[in-house]
Order: structure tokens, then sequence, then C-alpha cells
């Protein structure tokens, strides 16, 4: 079943088996093509595809993030990292990044109720820890984070601490969204813009 929806929005939209690689060094010269899972996650992300959390491990929701990317640079919507995908897909920075933890990222977190009625009452459910915040805004798994920042305490985390996260922020889409298509057996949201192009995809 698809359900079409008249959108007529803005262009901002805000961005979602195998180990991941080890992440290219800050000097390389960029843009290169995508050479792992992971730097192909980032990148999805980075153009408004998003495959859900990054965690650099190929699944269903990267294998739609790439369908969507690739027929959206009119290649064949395999699904998968193949050579033609690699080919287009540039990673344009470094993979990884650093998150600075502030006094500010730690007083917006609260103990959530374990009660609906106890949530109801609450004036906005916040992040209960520090790993849930961070993981959400670089769209990232608790897990991803765990193993790029071996030794790190999350339940310990102070002012000042600085964390590796994936290389991503809010995206910005270069030409505005007129509908949005919401498949509901596929599970995914699309986005197409005024001359019926693809240009983003959630799931």
């Amino acid at each position: 079943m698809i359900l079409t929806l008249l959108a007529f929005v803005g262009g901002g939209a805000v961005l979602c088996g195998q180990t991941p690689a080890a992440p290219a060094p800050l000097s390389e010269e960029l843009p290169r093509p995508v050479s792992s899972m992971l730097e192909a996650q980032v990148e999805l992300h980075r153009r408004g595809f998003s495959c859900g959390a990054i965690d650099g491990v190929f699944g269903p929701q990267t294998a739609g993030a790439l369908r969507a990317f690739q027929r959206a640079a009119e290649l064949e919507p395999s699904g998968v990292l193949d050579r033609p995908t690699t080919e287009v897909m540039a990673l344009t920075a470094p993979v990884l990044g650093e998150h600075l933890i502030s006094a500010t990222d730690l007083a917006e977190l609260r103990p959530v109720p374990p009660t609906w009625l106890g949530k109801s009452e609450q004036p906005q459910l916040s992040f209960a820890t520090a790993i849930e915040q961070v993981a959400e805004r670089y769209r990232a798994s608790p897990n991803f984070l765990r193993r790029i920042n071996p030794g790190l305490d999350w339940n310990a985390v102070l002012p000042g601490m600085v964390v590796r996260v994936p290389g991503v922020e809010r995206v910005k889409l270069d030409r505005p969204a007129a509908l949005l298509h919401i498949r509901l057996a596929a599970r995914e949201l699309q986005a197409t813009d005024p001359e019926g192009r693809l240009i983003a995809h959630f799931p």
C-alpha cells in the first residue's frame, strides 16, 4: 500500500553481519569513493538517505537506503554496495568526528518514569542517559558508540569529555520536497522534488 501526501515543505530535513572498518585517517585526501559499509552509511545519512542507526553493519535498513540512493543516482537498485555505487558515492569528509560533552547536554538528561501515567505527567520526555542522547544526535547505535570509545564509562560522563561519533550533522536538502510517499509494506518514507526526483529516504 502506498500513501502519497502533498507536502510542499521547505528544503530542510533531519536526519538513521560485518565489523566496521577502521576509520580513515584525518589527513587523507578527500573526496574519494567509499570503501566500507561504515563509510557508506555515513555518506548516505549526509545525503538524506537514512539507514537507521549507524553501526557499520549491513542490514535491511541499509539495503533500503542504498536502493533509494541508487534510484536517485539512476543506478540499478541492487541494495548492495556494488562497484557502480561506490564510484558515484564519494566520502566527502572524515567518517568519524568528535563531540564535546557540555554541562548543557548533561542538564537535559532526565530519568524516564516507568509507567505511562508517570510519562504523561512530565513536561517533556528527555533523554535518560548520555549515550542515548549522543546516539540520537549522531544517528548512531549505542553499541557502535561503545565500540569506537573503548574504555569510556558512559555512566560517569562529565562536562568537557570528548567522545568519538559518526561524522554526520543535520541534513539540508539542496532541493525542496513536494511530495512525501509513505510505503507501509516497505516501512519507509520518501520525499520527491517538484520534478518527481527522489531526494530523501527514511525507514
